[in-house]
């Protein structure tokens, strides 16, 4: 595997999808990995997931590509409530129509009472794949 993280030209391929500024900066926007191809649209789950983290009742939002016998895949995102906040699914994703282009909205908006982390304390998306596949992910 490491082998395969190298190109020909011997730079390290690490799966980020960055943007360069006009001052020569580099803006990361997404793991290309965790892209989800949805009615022929590449779609990075950091998108809605920053767009659902600004409605004031979200603490913490992750979404993951499912299968979809339509689209082939489609966004399922899980939304963590900030304590005393009441979260809509409904409600979150019209949030999202509003900020989003079509294709980019989440299919299936699922608010949840915690999300797993890995040590570093980011989402463990491959456990939230894991808990839909089980049936357990409510």
């Amino acid at each position: 595997m490491t082998a395969e993280s190298f190109g020909a030209d011997g730079w390290l391929s690490t799966g980020d999808v960055v943007e360069r500024e006009p001052d020569g900066h580099l803006v990361l926007k997404a793991r290309k990995k965790e892209m989800y191809i949805q009615g022929g649209f590449n779609v990075y789950p950091a998108e809605a997931e920053a767009v659902l983290a600004t409605h004031p009742g979200v603490a913490l939002a992750a979404g993951i590509g499912v299968p979809d016998q339509i689209y082939g895949e489609v966004g399922h995102y899980f939304v963590l409530a900030h304590p005393d906040a009441q979260l809509d699914p409904v409600e979150l994703r019209k949030w999202c129509e509003e900020r989003l282009a079509s294709y980019k909205v989440p299919s299936v908006v699922q608010v949840v009472t915690e999300l797993p982390l890995t040590p570093a304390g980011k989402v463990a998306k491959a456990e939230l794949r894991q808990r839909l596949e089980s049936g357990a992910a409510t």
